[in-house]
């Protein structure tokens, strides 16, 4: 590198910073969860950093056919004890995976021959690769890489210093000039796709170091000058923007949020109830679920407003839908746009149907008040099954974005001395359990509370005397001072820090109808 050692320390913290935002959007990115002092007795005094990388896209596709592309996030550990630095990621799904990053920065031109200490059996099986900013590199994973600077570095002259162009032999005529050592170890104890796998590895770290340190020097008039104080404000202000920006919408893929704006999800629940009324829709009960047999339009409406799961049938002239308790008497109570009859084609009223489904699931009117508390604010409901929750909340259909929340029901009160909701999040085990897992999945842990006000909900009318109390539970993040939070109480919601430092809030547009609907 064409700069000082001291000058590097500045490049690369604000390389980092800057390729970090770059590479963030609200579908994949970078989430920081802790940046923070340190002091030990292997490095000394230092920084050190906690990421997650979610960048499911920059997955080989054949890596696909052994994990899915989701499970695919990369967690970071670093210790920046500079000029030594030491890098860990690993990969939660495979278990054994470790990659391992131990830099060395010295002032010199690249022809040192041992400065990581290594003994003479890892010399033997050392392989060192010399990497010039100067060049240029069209691989796939320069190609996945990229998106930085895009400069030609041998035609580049810095306006505040002077430097440039590097011309071929340009290491032993700058002054200054600095190399960072690199020693890359990775470990894939896979059968059948492990050596593949670490060769992916070794040429993206590969691509990945010389994208970003052309970066660096291609960035100078923008970082040079700058003290660590000021570079450490800046890393703080990036760190909590980053989080932002990744736990955002994130839509799947470009246009989604422009399909979204011009066809609401408040309207196509409109045009369902409307085709349901009109063609006088019946349901049949059957255990735990309602059918539905619908013609090709009403299909399409349940199909875009998701409700219900299509159903594969060799009757031609209909298609069948699945519905869950919930979505059905949603669909009968509160849109009024659905009858349902049971088993001997009887029609049910609303009380023999409430009745029927408590029957079926001790906490259905607790849960479907919740479901109709997030229906009615145009948010998209449906089974959390598979993320260990009770329900998951999209803004719009799931084909144009990602869920935001996971969600939790939960009853703060007993009926006839029996606890009559479910017993979720009863220890702070299985509170940071969850939370974990939320955030591996990059969506929100929603707890929704509902008091039933010491109501007996033997009818659906009860439920409009149940109160729903919004909570969102995440991750207390070490760097946060506990005296800069507050404890925030509303008529529809509470928020609080609990004793271990779980930080429990609710934002003030958290449950409002999403941004998408306004207007």
């Amino acid at each position: 590198m064409p700069l000082s050692v001291e000058e590097y320390q500045i490049a690369q913290m604000y390389m980092v910073m800057k390729m970090q935002q770059q590479n963030t959007s609200g579908r994949e990115g970078v989430e920081v969860l802790e940046n923070k002092s340190f002091e030990d007795d292997v490095f000394g005094k230092g920084q050190y950093t906690s990421k997650v990388y979610h960048l499911q896209s920059k997955v080989p596709t054949w890596l696909t056919t052994f994990a899915p592309a989701d499970a695919l996030i990369m967690k970071e550990e670093a210790w920046n004890a500079y000029p030594r630095c030491k890098t860990v990621i690993q990969c939660p799904y495979f278990t054994k995976f470790r990659l391992t990053i131990e830099t060395v920065h010295k002032a010199d031109n690249g022809l040192s021959e041992n400065v990581h200490g290594l003994s003479k059996e890892q010399l033997a099986a050392r392989q060192v690769e010399h990497i010039d900013i100067a060049t240029l590199s069209t691989d796939y994973w320069s190609y996945m890489v990229g998106g930085g600077s895009g400069v030609d570095l041998s035609k580049f002259k810095s306006a505040r210093t002077g430097r440039g162009p590097l011309l071929e032999g340009w290491q032993n005529k700058c002054n200054p000039v600095m190399t960072a050592y690199k020693l890359v170890t990775v470990d894939v104890p896979y059968w059948g796709f492990g050596y593949r796998l670490e060769q992916a590895l070794l040429a993206g770290e590969r691509a990945l170091f010389l994208e970003s340190n052309r970066n660096s020097f291609a960035w100078i008039d923008e970082w040079y000058g700058m003290t660590m104080q000021h570079i450490r404000e800046l890393e703080q202000e990036s760190d909590s923007l980053l989080n932002e920006v990744l736990m955002g919408p994130r839509w799947k893929g470009k246009g989604s949020e422009a399909k979204a704006l011009a066809d609401p999800m408040s309207k196509i629940v409109l045009q369902l109830q409307s085709s349901l009324i009109k063609s006088e829709a019946q349901g049949l009960l059957c255990g735990c679920s309602v059918l539905l047999g619908t013609e090709a339009q009403e299909a399409d409406l349940l199909n875009r407003s998701c409700f219900g799961v299509p159903i594969t049938t060799s009757e031609k002239s209909k298609q069948w839908f699945q519905l869950g308790m919930e979505e059905a008497f949603y669909l009968h109570y509160s849109l009024k746009c659905l009858m349902i009859v049971d088993e001997n084609k009887h029609l049910m009223n609303d009380e023999q149907l409430w009745l029927y489904m408590k029957s079926k699931k001790e906490t259905f009117p607790d849960f479907y008040k919740a479901y109709s508390h997030l229906r009615m604010k145009n948010w998209v409901v449906m089974s959390g099954v598979r993320y260990g929750v009770d329900f998951v909340a999209y803004r719009h259909h799931p084909a144009l974005i990602h869920s935001e929340f996971a969600v939790l029901v939960l009853s703060p009160e007993e009926e006839n001395g029996c606890w009559h909701g479910n017993s979720r999040l009863r220890t702070w085990s299985d509170i940071h359990c969850t939370t974990r897992l939320c955030g591996g999945v990059v969506k929100t842990l929603l707890v929704l509370n509902v008091s039933r006000n010491g109501d007996n909900a033997i009818t659906p009318s009860c439920t409009e005397k149940f109160t729903v109390y919004e909570y969102t539970i995440a991750r207390w993040l070490p760097e946060r001072c506990r005296e800069d939070h507050m404890v925030v109480k509303s008529k529809t919601s509470d928020s609080a820090v609990a004793e271990d430092g779980t930080d429990m809030q609710v934002p003030s547009k958290v449950l409002g109808t999403p941004p998408i609907e306004e207007g």
